[in-house]
């Protein structure tokens, strides 16, 4: 799928900026009905005592919590920066791109 997206001047085009802000809007949409449903989904099997539901090819499984260890990365460089640097490594990561939809306001303003 190939079409102009930014133009010669490096601005976005109009049509594919208004696409993006589609995008982004229907996916925080749908992000935020998925977490309802999934709390939801979730205070029923604990209700229910349900540990396994299957639908034809979807299985969803309550996991209890548990406890994990993490790694302060921070405090351990600013307590032994000189262990942190030995074993610290550089990784190259790939071009990428950054999209921030700012919400807008009833009033149709930008919120800060």
């Amino acid at each position: 799928m190939e079409y102009e997206i930014i133009n010669q001047d490096g601005g976005l085009i109009a049509d594919a900026g208004d696409k993006i802000i589609e995008f982004e809007t229907q996916i925080k949409k749908l992000q935020a009905l998925e977490k309802e449903f999934k709390e939801e989904l979730l205070k029923q099997m604990q209700n229910r005592k349900v540990k396994t539901v299957a639908y034809k090819n979807l299985t969803i499984s309550l996991v209890k919590g548990s406890f994990r260890e993490e790694f302060n990365k921070k405090k351990f460089r600013e307590e032994h920066e000189d262990l942190y640097n030995k074993y610290v490594s550089l990784n190259e990561t790939n071009d990428s791109i950054r999209m921030v939809l700012k919400e807008v306001a009833d009033d149709g303003k930008m919120d800060n």
